[in-house]
């Protein structure tokens, strides 16, 4: 167990690898405030038990970067307090399959969530993600952003339910899937779910897929660059939405780097 105490302000992010596949329970205690980075790199699952407590404020990153040869699937259930704000953050780049469940609750008035995530596909990477933003509670937000880019014959697959029953009056949801398609033998599947009782709410979800814009590739040739460097210039400000959001400079410019890496491995489309 993680434990982050009452009152007590982490300024340096904390990083946690897991090469065992072990659960982790992470609790902050009110009015506490910490970034956490966590790291899967062998292992096929990643269990994770967050608990944001009154006032507190958590920004967690799980990044996958284990072997193409394992199926993994990613287990994370938080529960977010009066007025706490938790923002996470789901980076996708190594195993065969990678199944990502992920449970948001907010539990009590003021309660915040921000639910971000990347997975970068190629050969024949598989990529699923289920998401349930729960509302328990009035006068709460939750923001989800999901995106993929996808090569060669890899797959994403993103499944996301909002749930406001009627006791969660004056509240704010948000989901966005967007898929970038790199190859002709891509694909990308999104089913966005709306369950709202509640009649005084803002709701809303989007889903996006699309290729290489055209224009915006032609525009970047006529400023120097040549056709593979602007796609790959296309392909890492897609992505930047998401990785800007990571509280560590060095990790943030290593899986920019892992991003450029795969893009050079060949050419796209």
């Amino acid at each position: 167990m993680l434990r982050i105490p009452k009152d007590t302000q982490v300024s340096e992010t904390l990083f946690y690898q897991d090469a065992t596949h072990q659960a982790l329970t992470i609790v902050l205690e009110p009015n506490s405030s910490a970034n956490i980075i966590d790291e899967t790199v062998a292992g096929e699952k990643s269990v994770r038990s967050i608990h944001v407590q009154k006032g507190a404020k958590l920004h967690y990153t799980h990044i996958q970067r284990c072997g193409e040869d394992v199926t993994f699937v990613e287990e994370q259930m938080a529960e977010v307090d009066q007025d706490a704000i938790f923002q996470t953050v789901h980076i996708g780049l190594g195993a065969r399959q990678m199944t990502s469940n992920i449970h948001t609750k907010l539990m009590q008035p003021g309660a915040q969530a921000k639910i971000l995530g990347v997975f970068f596909g190629h050969n024949h990477q598989v990529f699923e993600a289920h998401t349930i933003q729960d509302h328990e509670a009035p006068n709460t937000q939750s923001d989800l952003l999901f995106k993929s880019a996808l090569k060669d014959e890899s797959q994403s697959h993103y499944e996301g339910v909002i749930r406001i029953p009627r006791q969660a009056q004056k509240s704010d949801a948000f989901q966005t899937n967007r898929n970038l398609l790199l190859s002709e033998k891509a694909k990308a599947k999104s089913i966005p779910k709306l369950e709202i009782i509640a009649d005084d709410v803002r709701c809303k979800h989007a889903a996006a897929m699309g290729t290489l814009n055209a224009e915006e590739l032609f525009y970047l040739q006529s400023r120097g660059l040549d056709g593979a460097q602007a796609e790959r210039m296309v392909v890492e400000g897609f992505f930047e939405e998401v990785l800007s959001q990571i509280p560590s400079d060095e990790v943030r410019q290593r899986l920019v780097k892992n991003v450029h890496e795969r893009l050079l491995e060949g050419k796209l489309g």
